[in-house]
This record gives structure tokens, sequence and C-alpha cells, in this order.
């Protein structure tokens, strides 16, 4: 979220979009679009509305969102809790709101370390792995955080998705673990200041 220029507080503000759209988003309905957008999809269950409770997608932050179609729920088979996708209307809005950044020796470089953002559903025979890589996030980061890390982007690194057990089957925790990596090469040590941060953005 520090590097999208898009409102942070607690009252919603106007923002305007691509092809001359308005919104109304406050602090909290970023973070849930920048999360959802780093991750591909995220399941409702994993997502905190802005008073802090569990989020519902007929209501609060989520029902604003999808309104404004910034946001699509979708259900999965298999899985009693939705999941919350970007549109892709959702993601050029964050795309149009990023704060410029200049590296300290590459300025061509830039794009390559900036947070990369999804819009729908992506390779369907992944899509029970990717509800479980939020939780693994959350997981990593709280151990990142508490060793005075910051995380600053997600990789999610979809080539990982072919690594194989011994024995020839998919091995999702490998696969996180791989995908994590990425992560913890993106981190930078500084202060904790004892926030838990949702999302990487």
């Amino acid at each position: 979220m520090r590097e999208l220029d898009l409102p942070r507080g607690p009252e919603r503000e106007i923002v305007h979009g691509a092809r001359d759209r308005t919104y109304i988003l406050r602090g909290s309905e970023t973070r849930t679009l920048s999360t959802v957008g780093a991750f591909r999809l995220v399941s409702v269950r994993d997502l905190r509305d802005h008073h802090g409770g569990p989020a519902d997608p007929r209501s609060g932050d989520l029902r604003h969102l999808r309104e404004q179609g910034l946001i699509r729920t979708e259900q999965l088979a298999g899985h009693r809790d939705p999941v919350i996708v970007l549109t892709k209307d959702g993601r050029d809005l964050l795309e149009s709101h990023r704060r410029e950044r200049v590296l300290d020796r590459h300025r061509d470089d830039r794009q390559k370390h900036q947070q990369e953002f999804y819009a729908g559903l992506k390779k369907p025979r992944e899509l029970e792995h990717d509800v479980q890589v939020y939780r693994a996030y959350l997981r990593e980061a709280k151990r990142l955080a508490d060793r005075g890390a910051r995380i600053d982007r997600v990789v999610l690194d979809y080539a990982s998705s072919s690594a194989t057990t011994s024995g020839g089957s998919t091995n999702a925790i490998g696969i996180a673990t791989m995908r994590m990596a990425a992560l913890i090469a993106n981190t930078r040590r500084q202060p904790f200041d004892g926030r838990q941060r949702s999302g990487p953005c």
C-alpha cells in the first residue's frame, strides 16, 4: 500500500480512476484492494473490515467495493467461504495510482521492483493452493516482522507450481515455500513498530 496514492485514513474520499471513472474509498478498502490484487485471490475469512472485524461480502467494505465494480466474489467448489478477486477495473485503479519511485542506481528498472497486481481467476487447477498462499504469507510476515524486516512486495512464482515430490505428486507445501523465498528476498531490516500489516503494499 505504500506505493499507492490512494486513501489511507478512516474516512471515504473521492478517487478518480481510468476512463474518467470516479470511486469512493477509505484506507481499509485500499488495503483490501492491494492485498487481493497482490495475491490473485483471498478467502473472505482472511480479510478484515474497516473496524477490524471479519469481512462480510454482504456488507461493509466488501459490499462497497463490489458495488463499485472493483472486486468480484467467487465460490470455489469444496469451500464454504467465498474468495475475493479484483476485476479489471480494480486492477486498473491500483495501476493508475502508483506513486513514482526512483531507484538509487537503475531508474529504468523501476517496474521490476513494483508490486504486481492481478485480476480475475487464473490457472483453475491451482485455485485450491492459491487460497492457502495468503495464509502462508501472514505466518511468514509475522515471523519476519518479529525480526525487524519490512516486506516491500510479494512475488508469486507460478513457475514453481510444477514442483513435485519424489513420489511424483505435487507438493503444495514445497510450492508455498518456494513462493515465499521471493518474498523473503524482498525485505529490508527496520525497527518493528508492533503493528501487524495485512498486506505487502
